[in-house]
């Protein structure tokens, strides 16, 4: 089983290379993997292209078939290493054999730069360049597993997308597809000599790559003479607007050859509220363009395969059926990604520890064997949990808890960093708990020991309800057992006047006043490199670059010591720019001014770039409570009651500033009193699936559906075509886990529960939450079997009609639903 490569190559990483070979008569399909991605032709056809993303264990061949073939090209490039190929030609007799390859390095592909997540290389192509001799392929790698694995994904659904619009602004060609669109690019038009720049754009004026100060999220470029071109990209490009300019005097086509996972759209909603159904429609739409052979994130940035795949599988499920492609997903996960008993992310690649996500992994693997039943996959995902549940074990206090795991990785949590992770963190430990729960489930079905788990969950539990009991919310929680309790003066440099992504520093200054001289302690803090002058004498500075991995550095402050004259002092600040938070946290026990004078500098000379502008101070103050924190632990079975929930529901959401990760449901204020009560709400639509299912569950239907609302609303006042990463347009506009709100509709409203599917049981618990009517259809089977739900409330009750497949049992709860009830039931 040896790959074949071409001689020639560097080995380092974006290189092409074609493999060319004849073939036989009789020849009837072929088995063929590559080194990374591949395009198959034969007579000039595209054949396919492949293979399905993955990683040592488990590498997959594709299967076509060759009638009538007597040549084949494979285009093949590596992001990493050196192109390879791998085939076996099948015979009419039940014979195989491995082709005599010939290659050749394709040189018209230029050097470029790496683009974003796995998105991989941009494609510099010199479109006249001459193509080489073939040469014969020389023997290449020999992967460690012992062969290759058949696919185990359908064939992918292909098609062409147009652009709904075309339009010129000066030298730029602009076509709009109407929304995000996955696939590869197909041009065709007339060039002058030189460059031609192949944009693709999320928005012209918001998502995240505007955000980071760039209409593009990456570019192709086109180079060579003049004439008449075609040209497709061998990459899969994501985007909603196509943009071409430079070296240009005509555009006669612009598609794109779509490609993705096979969806069915099998299950359906709609009920009385249309803001639901818009959500309903436009979530829909997210799933499938986010799958192919991952769940992605984001088509676009990303294109990986996070945890974010744990509410992705159940809405593909509920609503298309899928669940061999969560069978896949767990098992990149749990042996792709597993690493030194840690379960890494994202899957196949691997880059980074995020603790949180390796508990979420295993109440995802218990999520999928209630659904589907399947004990072998668990069976094979069992070691790796016990691993990974050893790996925690090892980490824990004196009293069971897991303590200072923001040490050990990044505890993701929600994507703000105002949550505090360090020391014990309650979010975490309420994952470990239902971690620990699903592992003794999976032991008991397994027929492995589950006594232990169970033992150390009650523990858990009992630690958990006496270290985090709020000291003045009667039945909530605190974030954590040590978090500092330090307010600050703080300033948001991407949202003063004339603030901006792009410059590299921004300084503040501020007068400081003394009634003596003497020193005086200052505690700041920020999220990448600061200098400190006082009255032009440099006390402090670090180049750190900005981190995710770390948490807010509000609770982790450096401190210095002011030299202050008697009297007003200048105290300035020079803080490097940064994507994560540009933001600046201080505080000293000497009179601070009420506003103070920004503007953009160079961190290096720290010389202005841009006008100054005068900006109050305001206080900032910790959370008093967090929603994701009481999300956790609803969702985990660690709360007894919804009360705990809704009062992290004010009326307002207040903030002093619009940041790019404040959501744009908060309400800005300077009113310190407002300030210092502030309530955290979930920061993504990832933290407000585990709050919004605590609320679903512990009995808060109403609740739930108009923090949706309030939440989701945001989007759709936005005109979303796609949903988005968070509750505001400066992040990624195309992500999954933006449609979450899609599993509540078939799940809580229609009431047709996934768990316990996997014994042909159907739970069936509907809640109107409030609405006048709801309907649809709830995929129960990977064969595509459905319930069928239709309520509505009346004057006088409910009426409730149910028709379940042929095999299923039912086991219903009414009693959310106003009564009385009139419930028919079809198919017992």
């Amino acid at each position: 089983m040896r790959l074949f490569t071409s001689p020639g190559v560097s080995g380092n990483g974006n290189e092409y290379v074609t493999f060319r070979c004849g073939l036989p008569r009789g020849c009837t399909g072929i088995r063929i993997y590559a080194d990374e991605l591949y395009e198959l032709r034969s007579g000039g056809k595209i054949l396919g292209t492949g293979p399905v993303r993955s990683a040592e264990p488990l590498l997959y061949y594709d299967r076509y078939g060759l009638s009538g073939c007597r040549e084949l090209e494979v285009l093949v490039h590596a992001r990493k290493g050196a192109p390879a190929v791998w085939a076996e030609v099948e015979c009419a007799d039940g014979g195989r054999f491995e082709p005599e390859w010939f290659c050749r390095v394709e040189t018209r592909y230029l050097p470029s730069p790496d683009t974003v997540g796995c998105v991989g290389f941009c494609e510099y192509v010199r479109l006249d360049a001459p193509p080489g001799a073939f040469v014969p392929a020389i023997p290449g790698r020999v992967p460690a597993q012992d062969e290759f694995l058949p696919r185990p994904l359908p064939p992918f659904t292909e098609g062409r997308r147009e652009p709904v619009r075309a339009w010129t602004e000066g030298e730029l060609h602009w076509f709009d597809f109407g929304e995000m669109v996955s696939g590869r690019v197909e041009l065709a038009g007339r060039r002058t000599a030189g460059e031609t720049v192949v944009e693709y754009v999320e928005s012209p004026d918001s998502g995240w790559a505007h955000t980071e100060g760039r209409r593009e999220m990456y570019a192709d470029r086109l180079s060579g003479g003049g004439g008449a071109f075609f040209w497709r990209s061998f990459n899969r490009r994501a985007f909603r607007y196509l943009v071409l300019h430079g070296a240009l005097e005509g555009v006669d086509s612009a598609e794109v050859r779509t490609c993705g996972y096979p969806v069915r759209e099998t299950g359906s909603f709609t009920c009385s509220d249309p803001a639901l159904n818009r959500l309903w429609e436009v979530s829909g739409r997210t799933l499938a363009v986010c799958m192919d052979d991952l769940y992605n994130d984001c088509p676009h940035r990303d294109q990986a395969q996070w945890m974010d795949a744990f509410v992705s599988a159940r809405c593909a499920f509920a609503r298309f059926g899928t669940l061999d492609l969560t069978r896949k997903c767990l098992l990149q996960h749990g042996l792709c990604s597993y690493r030194d008993g840690r379960i890494c992310s994202p899957s196949i690649v691997s880059w980074a520890f995020f603790v949180d996500y390796a508990l979420v992994y295993i109440l995802f693997v218990k999520w999928y064997w209630q659904v589907s039943g399947d004990l072998e996959t668990v069976r094979v995902l069992w070691p790796g949990i016990e691993g990974q549940l050893e790996w925690f074990a090892g980490r824990r206090a004196a009293d069971g808890l897991l303590e200072h795991l923001d040490r050990e990785g990044f505890v993701y949590l929600d994507n703000t960093f105002e949550l505090c992770r360090s020391g014990k963190s309650a979010g975490l430990n309420a994952l470990y708990y239902g971690a620990l729960c699903a592992a003794a489930e999976l032991a008991g079905a397994l027929g492995e020991p589950d006594g232990e788990r169970r033992e150390e969950a009650a523990r858990v539990k009992r630690s958990f309800r006496s270290v985090f009991a709020h000291p003045e919310f009667p039945g909530c929680l605190r974030d954590t057992d040590s978090r500092p309790e330090q307010s600050f003066f703080m300033v948001n440099f991407s949202c003063v006047p004339g603030g901006s992504w792009t410059g590299s520093a921004a300084r503040l200054r501020v007068r400081v006043s003394s009634g003596t001289a003497g020193g005086v302690r200052l505690d700041f803090a920020a999220y990448a490199g600061c200098a400190i002058r006082l009255n032009g004498r440099e006390l402090h500075r670090d180049d750190r670059e900005p981190d995710w991995a770390k948490g807010g550095p509000m609770y982790r402050p450096d401190s210095v010591e002011l030299p202050l004259k008697a009297g007003e002092n200048l105290l300035e600040f020079i803080v490097r720019a940064n994507s994560v938070n540009w933001e600046l946290f201080f505080d000293c026990a000497a009179d601070v001014a009420a506003s103070g004078l920004v503007c953009p500098v160079e961190w290096e000379s720290a010389g202005p770039t841009g006008a100054e502008h005068e900006v109050p101070l305001p206080r900032w103050n910790p959370p008093r409570l967090s929603e994701s924190t009481h999300g956790y632990a609803g969702f985990c079975g660690l709360l007894d009651s919804a009360a705990a929930l809704t009062s992290c529901i004010p009326q307002h959401f207040y903030r002093h500033y619009a940041g790019i990760r404040v959501p744009a449901f908060s309400e800005i204020t300077a009113d310190p009193e407002k300030l210092a009560e502030w309530i955290m709400p979930c920061n993504t639509p990832w933290s407000a699936f585990f709050f919004l299912s605590a609320l679903f569950e512990l009995g808060e239907s109403r609740a739930a559906l108009d923090w949706i609302r309030m939440a989701w609303g945001i989007m759709l006042r936005g005109n979303m075509v796609n949903t988005w990463e968070e509750w505001t347009d400066r992040a990624s506009l195309c992500h999954c886990w933006g449609g979450a709100p899609a599993i509540f509709f078939q799940q809580e409203i229609l009431g047709v529960r996934q768990e316990g599917l996997g014994e042909k049981v159907i739970r069936f618990r509907p809640d109107l939450g409030g609405l006048e009517y709801a309907r649809g259809r709830v995929v129960v089977g990977e064969s595509g079997e459905f319930a069928e739900v239709e309520l509505r409330r009346g004057k006088n009750g409910t009426t409730a009609g149910l028709r379940i497949p042929a095999g299923f049992r039912l086991r219903e709860d009414l009693s959310r639903l106003p009564a009385p009830v009139d419930f028919t039931v079809i198919g017992i």
